[in-house]
C-alpha cells in the first residue's frame, strides 16, 4: 500500500468524550454524537483505495469494547503522555509496518472528504509535511511523505500547548527552521464547542 489513514478517537463513554459539548449536549448526548462523528468519518472516507484499510488508534476503553464497536479497521491502543508522543508513536508503527505515506486524522472534522486526502497526499509528493488547519488554531490533519522518518516530528511537537490556538503556528514556526517542507490544505471547523454545533451537518444516527 502506498498511503495509509489513521485515525485517532477515543471509545465514546459518556462523560469521557467530548467534556466541552456536556452542557450543551450533556454527557450521554457528547457521547452519542462522538461515535456518529467517529462512524461517519470512516464511513466517508474509507473503503476504496488508496483508503481501504485505515488504522484506528484509541484511547479509553478496552479491545474488546473497541472490536465490538469498530469491527473492521485494524485496532491499536495510542501510547504517549502526550498528544505529541501519540502522534510519532501511531506513525512510527505504521512506518515500521511498512507503510508508505501517512495521514494522520482525528474525527471531529465532518467536512473532511476524500477529495481533501488525495490533496494532501499529492502535496507529500515534493513536501515532507501536509497539514490541514482548523479554524480553531489545531489541525485537523497531519500528513508525512514516505521519505520522512516519524522521528523527526519530535522536535516539532515537544512542548505544543495542545489545545491552545497556537498549535499550528508553532508547528509552522517550528517546520520552516528546520528546513521541513510543508504543504497546507484548506481550513476547516473541528466540532469541539457549542458553538460549533451550528455548523454540524447531518451526520447518520444522530
Amino acid at each position: 500500500m502506498d498511503a495509509r489513514l489513521i485515525l485517532f478517537t477515543r471509545y465514546p463513554e459518556a462523560g469521557q468524550v467530548k467534556t466541552r459539548l456536556i452542557p450543551a449536549l450533556g454527557a450521554d448526548g457528547a457521547a452519542r454524537l462522538h461515535r456518529c462523528l467517529t462512524e461517519h468519518c470512516l464511513a466517508k472516507l474509507c473503503g476504496r483505495p488508496p483508503f481501504t484499510e485505515p488504522v484506528v488508534f484509541f484511547t479509553g476503553g478496552d479491545r474488546q469494547k473497541m472490536r465490538a464497536w469498530l469491527s473492521g479497521p485494524l485496532l491499536i491502543r495510542q501510547n504517549g503522555n502526550s498528544l505529541g508522543q501519540r502522534i510519532i508513536h501511531a506513525l512510527d508503527t505504521c512506518r515500521r509496518r511498512g507503510d508508505g505515506s501517512l495521514l494522520l486524522i482525528g474525527s471531529d472534522c465532518p467536512d473532511l472528504d476524500r477529495d481533501l486526502l488525495q490533496e494532501a497526499l499529492c502535496h507529500l509528493e515534493n513536501a515532507d509535511l501536509s497539514l490541514g488547519p482548523a479554524l480553531d488554531g489545531g489541525f485537523y490533519l497531519l500528513g508525512i511523505s514516505r521519505r520522512f522518518p516519524p522521528g523527526r516530528l519530535h522536535r516539532l511537537l515537544k512542548g505544543i500547548p495542545w489545545g491552545g490556538d497556537q498549535v499550528l503556528s508553532l508547528i509552522l514556526e517550528r517546520a520552516s527552521a528546520a528546513a521541513v517542507r510543508t504543504a497546507l490544505l484548506k481550513p476547516l471547523r473541528d466540532i469541539d464547542t457549542p458553538e460549533d454545533l451550528h455548523d454540524l451537518p447531518d451526520c447518520p444516527g444522530s
